[in-house]
């Protein structure tokens, strides 16, 4: 994968090793909800567990009531280390998987080991009901008979309904001894996992919530294939860094051997934002635990060219676990030896002072006349920037606003100082004699800035201070501006990418994206200019967007896209993405609604690709949006049978209220 794919979205393989994320299907079963209400280890030392079971409506369950196999517990300690007060769970409940052959690409490959140590699920212990959905589980495994009284001990459980329709997963912290529980083992939370994978589920989405995982992805588990551990903070960080790993790099794919010796390969992965955005997923009671308690295991995950035994790669030679935090403090001032310091984003950092845009009116919008923009540029102090200032500036005037087809982009650095920090820039381009309805207007630029290190040096140069992109309405021959409707909001791309920032970072705002991103819009500059082959590729932002999250999931393949910068135009290969959930959940992205058809915009435009003069393909409306994911010979023959003489009936059979209206279609 190229590498200016790397917002591209993580894997749907991605979040455990023996088994795939899974869409979730409708529950028709009338859902169930386990509760664990209290755990002890009585002196036979099989520990016995309190829970209820329920359905969504709190009407009590039998066990009977669930899957077969479909509610399953699990135990373990929560240890710390005396010297780093690190915290690991150590399961109870520990197998021995053996090595098998497995085929990677066709190929034939031995294990890595013949046998490793996998903690798991305890199996064949008796449940007891109690009656009104009360119950007890005795485990037949018993715990050492040397354990830790003193200590926390974390009971968890899943219980599944209509076949794996109906999940529901619970965790229960105690202390054996009694008294209260004071040391937890919450480093990351599953709110922070479903932001972007909504929801996860791995394992036939079984296992949904973190404090089930981390039972046992412990540091007892080692995938005997790969003999890669599967240890929950080293598999993650692996998994979520990617094709970014130095070991990937250097050419050693990263690779887990899940169920039935499936393969998960997640090399290609490419997270949708910096791996230094720590804060994004560790959430929880111990989110701070990354920066508080560094340790050779978690910081080798994402560093693993990084040696602390031999001292390879490491500044500070060799060290022990212990020894980490004394050099690493947690926070410290921005790219010093602090783990925060360390981890600052350059486009993050407090040496720039920030650009803040304002367009303060958007003038002579009637046909024919050259647009006039008065705006005003400031710093995150408030202190004006002059556009001569700006590494780069410019204004992009699009329109009509029913439906993008056509933008123009004007250098604005030489725009005229007119009193209190404004500035005024007329177009050279003119709205054209037959425009109608509302134009557009956008700005985007941004300073340039090398960054430093606490002793002076260097340590990003040329870093884009971006500001973020603002647009304004001006009326053609509408009565008053008629903004474009909003069909996806910056705040849900943010939601996954954290901070959507594209085209060298300049780019970050939707509403300022579709301008150029329009029904008319190709690729065809980059491609002429990197000699691509033809015909072109649209850009349109309905099509490219639907098409990069369907990414490996396409039918038709490959997807590329010429682009870039303008030094290397070259191939984007898109058809590889994983987007990290079930596509059907449409409001991922959307504005509630706006994926319906009766949403459709008046005047929508159909996707026309030109080669110069030459019209080379013409896609209407609808189905240049919904071809995006259902790219599908069937799905791309149904909907032109279903076009006569350039008009879609695909409302007849898919709006609202219809037999297979999309949100009826798209229900999961």
């Amino acid at each position: 994968m190229a590498a200016s794919t790397a917002l591209i979205i993580l894997g749907a393989a991605a979040l455990l090793a023996s088994q795939s994320l899974v869409a979730l299907g409708a529950d028709t079963s009338g859902g169930v909800k386990l509760k664990i209400t209290g755990a002890s280890i009585p002196s036979d030392l099989r520990p016995k567990v309190s829970f209820t079971l329920t359905d969504a409506k709190g009407s009590p369950l039998r066990v009977s009531d669930v899957d077969q196999g479909g509610l399953r517990f699990l135990i373990g300690a929560i240890a710390t280390d005396p010297e780093t007060k690190n915290t690991k769970v150590v399961n109870y409940v520990v197998t021995t998987a053996t090595g098998n052959d497995y085929q990677v690409d066709g190929v034939a490959t031995g294990p890595a080991l013949a046998s490793a140590d996998q903690a798991s699920i305890d199996n064949g212990g008796t449940f007891t009901d109690l009656g009104g959905g009360n119950f007890t589980y005795k485990f037949k495994t018993a715990v050492p008979a040397d354990f830790n009284v003193g200590i926390t001990h974390t009971v968890a459980g899943y219980a599944t309904r209509n076949a794996r329709a109906s999940v529901s997963n619970d965790a229960f912290y105690f202390v054996p001894a009694g008294g209260p529980v004071e040391v937890m083992r919450e480093v990351v939370s599953t709110a922070a996992c479903n932001a972007c994978h909504d929801d996860l589920a791995a394992h036939g989405g079984t296992r949904r919530d973190t404090r089930v995982c981390v039972l046992c992805h412990t540091d007892q588990t080692t995938d005997p294939e790969s003999g890669n551990t599967v240890d929950f903070k080293v598999m993650v960080h692996k998994i979520h860094s990617g094709a970014d790993l130095p070991s990937v790099e250097d050419g050693n794919p990263y690779r887990i051997i899940g169920f039935n010796r499936n393969v998960f390969d997640f090399s290609e992965i490419n997270w949708p934002q910096d791996t230094r955005n720590c804060q994004t997923c560790h959430q929880g009671a111990q989110a701070s635990n990354f920066k508080n308690n560094p340790s050779a295991q978690a910081c080798g995950s994402c560093h693993d060219d990084v040696n602390f035994t031999t001292g390879a790669n490491h500044v500070g030679g060799p060290q022990p676990n212990t020894a980490c935090a004394s050099c690493h403090a947690a926070d410290g001032p921005e790219f010093g030896t602090s783990v925060t310091g360390a981890h600052t984003i350059p486009t993050k950092s407090s040496q720039l002072r920030g650009v803040n845009f304002e367009i303060v009116s958007f003038t002579n919008t009637k046909p024919g006349q050259n647009p006039t923009v008065v705006f005003n540029i400031k710093d995150n102090g408030g202190q004006p920037i002059a556009p001569a200032e700006m590494a780069g500036l410019s204004l992009v005037l699009a329109g009509p606003t029913t439906d993008y087809v056509n933008a123009v982009s004007e250098n604005a650095t030489s725009a005229t100082a007119t009193g209190d920090g404004n500035y005024s820039y007329t177009f050279k381009g003119t709205i054209p004699d037959t425009a109608a309805a509302t134009y557009a207007v956008g700005i985007q630029g941004n300073l340039s800035k090398d960054v430093t290190d606490p002793a002076g040096q260097v340590v990003a140069a040329g870093v884009r201070d971006v500001g973020f992109n603002k647009v304004a309405y001006g009326a053609v021959t509408d009565s008053v501006p008629m903004p474009r409707k909003k069909i996806v909001d910056i705040n849900s791309c943010n939601v996954c990418h954290e901070t959507l920032a594209l085209h060298g970072g300049t780019r970050r705002n939707t509403e300022f994206c579709v301008l150029c991103h329009n029904t008319a819009g190709s690729d065809i500059g980059k491609r002429t200019t990197a000699n691509g082959p033809m015909p072109p590729e649209s850009i349109s932002f309905g099509p490219l967007i639907h098409k990069i999250h369907t990414g490996e999931e396409q039918k038709t393949k490959p997807f590329i896209v010429y682009g870039g910068s303008p030094s290397n135009p070259g191939p984007i290969e898109l058809s590889e993405a994983r987007f990290p959930t079930d596509r059907r959940n449409c409001t991922k992205c959307h504005v509630p609604g706006s994926n319906l058809l009766n949403f459709m915009r008046e005047g929508a435009q159909p996707v026309v690709i030109k080669q110069g003069n030459t019209v080379v393909s013409t896609t209407p409306a609808i189905q240049s949006v919904c071809m995006g994911c259902h790219d599908s010979k069937v799905a791309k023959d149904h909907a032109e049978v279903q076009t006569l003489e350039g008009a879609e009936t695909c409302t007849i059979c898919h709006n609202e209220g219809r037999d297979f209206a999309v949100s009826a279609s798209h229900a999961r």
